[in-house]
C-alpha cells in the first residue's frame, strides 16, 4: 500500500534538501536556503498544528523574519527601496512551492538544477538591481569608498550609499556567511535614519495635501458646468412642456425644480467669488 504523503513527510524531504529547521542568522540577511530553513524551524515550532500549517500562514510568517532582517542592516531598507510586500509574499511562496516539488522528487532534472544553483545567494529584495562595481578594478581615483554603482534608478528606490559595499558583499556571497556581518546597533545612526524616514514620510503627505488642493478649484468649476448643463437640459425639458399639452399643476412643479437648480447654481458661484 502507498505511503500517504503529508505535510510531515513532505517537511522531512526538504529537510534532506536544504537542511534541518533553524532560525535566521542574527548577523546576515537570508539566503534562499537560509529562508526554507527557517520555513521547517517555523512548522516544527507550531506542533500542535503541524499537519495544518496553511502555506500562506507559513509564507506571512517568513516574511516577518525576513523583514526584520532587512531592517536591522538598515531602517531606510523598506518600500520602494526593497521591493512591495505583495511581490515578496509571492517571491516566498514560489520558491516554497520549488523546493518542495523538488525535495519529492517531481519536476524535469534540469528544472532541479537550476533550482538547487538559486539556493546558496542572497534572497534580494532590492529593487534596484543596478551593477555595482569594485573602486579597485574601475580605477576610480580619489574614490573614498570601496565600490560604486551607476543607477538609474529614481532616488526613492536607489541603495543607500552608505551600504553599497556592504550589499555587494552580500549579492555575492554563496552561503549564508558573506564577508560583512551586521554589527551591535548604531543608536545615533539608527535615529537618524528613523528621522528620515519620517521627513520623508511628512513631505509626501505635504505634496499630496498640495496636489489635492491644485485640483479642488477644478474639481468645483467641473460641478458648476455639470449643475449649468442639468439646468439647460431642464430648461429644454420645460419649454417642450410648455408647447405640449399639460396639466397646469404638472408645467408648475416643472418650473419649480427649474428654479431651485438656478438657485443652487447661483450660491456655488457665490462661494467660488469668495
Amino acid at each position: 500500500m502507498a505511503q500517504v504523503k503529508t505535510r510531515a513527510t513532505s517537511t522531512s524531504h526538504l529537510s534532506n534538501l536544504v537542511g534541518t529547521g533553524r532560525e535566521l542568522l542574527v548577523s546576515e540577511p537570508p539566503t534562499v536556503r537560509d529562508i526554507l530553513r527557517y520555513g521547517i524551524y517555523l512548522r516544527d515550532q507550531s506542533k500542535d498544528d503541524r499537519r495544518n500549517y496553511p502555506a500562506d500562514q507559513l509564507v506571512g510568517d517568513t516574511f516577518l523574519g525576513l523583514i526584520g532582517q532587512w531592517s536591522k542592516a538598515n531602517a531606510l531598507f523598506k518600500p520602494p527601496v526593497i521591493n512591495e510586500k505583495v511581490t515578496i509574499m509571492s517571491k516566498l511562496k514560489e520558491v516554497w512551492n520549488q523546493a518542495v516539488t523538488c525535495s519529492l522528487g517531481k519536476g524535469r532534472l534540469d528544472a532541479k538544477e537550476r533550482f538547487s544553483v538559486k539556493l546558496d545567494p542572497l534572497f534580494d529584495m532590492l529593487t534596484c538591481k543596478c551593477q555595482i562595481s569594485s573602486c579597485e578594478r574601475g580605477g576610480c581615483d580619489g574614490c573614498v569608498i570601496q565600490d560604486n554603482i551607476n543607477c538609474s534608478c529614481s532616488g526613492e528606490k536607489r541603495i543607500p550609499l552608505k551600504d553599497i559595499t556592504y550589499i555587494k558583499g552580500q549579492k555575492e556571497k554563496v552561503g549564508s556567511k558573506g564577508p560583512h556581518q551586521m554589527g551591535a546597533p548604531n543608536l545615533q545612526e539608527h535615529k537618524r535614519q528613523v528621522g528620515t524616514l519620517e521627513r520623508q514620510g511628512m513631505e509626501k503627505e505635504e505634496r499630496r495635501r498640495s496636489k489635492e488642493e491644485t485640483r479642488q478649484p477644478g474639481r468645483m468649476l467641473r460641478d458648476v458646468w455639470q449643475i449649468v448643463m442639468r439646468i439647460w437640459n431642464w430648461g429644454v425639458v420645460l419649454k417642450m412642456s410648455l408647447s405640449l399639452k399639460l396639466s397646469s399643476s404638472l408645467k408648475l412643479s416643472l418650473s419649480l425644480q427649474l428654479q431651485q437648480k438656478y438657485r443652487k447654481t447661483m450660491m456655488i458661484f457665490q462661494i467660488l467669488r469668495l
